[in-house]
């Protein structure tokens, strides 16, 4: 009885790694620019600041003009990133976001799996 116990706790830690591991590990990696939508912190215990950006442009197929909106995750630590993305909400400026794809990701950290790590106005300035 003991070992089938000390196989199960092992099995159950080696679980919790691996789903840790998933967590942390980038799949992807990018910038996406367009206008901030929505912005808000969010979460009933661990608080993150969820987004929306309005990509815009031109349909290459019909030459119409296509609104695609993007989903986005900002931890609570990236106090620069933040500020930026609420100028650009208040100011309707074009803002480029810099992003990690998580190949993985748990509710509690983030509603998406799109992970804001930088921000910059796509003018140039700040």
């Amino acid at each position: 009885m003991k070992t089938f116990v000390k196989i199960l706790v092992v099995l159950l830690i080696l679980g919790i790694g691996i789903f840790w591991v998933l967590t942390l590990v980038n799949y992807s990696e990018g910038e996406r620019a367009g206008t901030i939508t929505r912005f808000s912190k969010r979460g009933y215990v661990f608080k993150t600041w969820e987004g929306e950006l309005l990509l815009g442009g031109f349909s290459q197929g019909t030459g119409q003009l296509n609104a695609e909106k993007w989903n986005f995750t900002v931890e609570s630590s990236r106090d620069s990133t933040i500020n930026t993305i609420n100028e650009g909400l208040r100011t309707g400026r074009r803002i480029t976001l810099f992003y990690e794809e998580k190949l993985f990701q748990f509710d509690w950290n983030g509603e998406t799996k799109f992970f804001v790590t930088r921000a910059e106005f796509a003018d140039g300035g700040h």
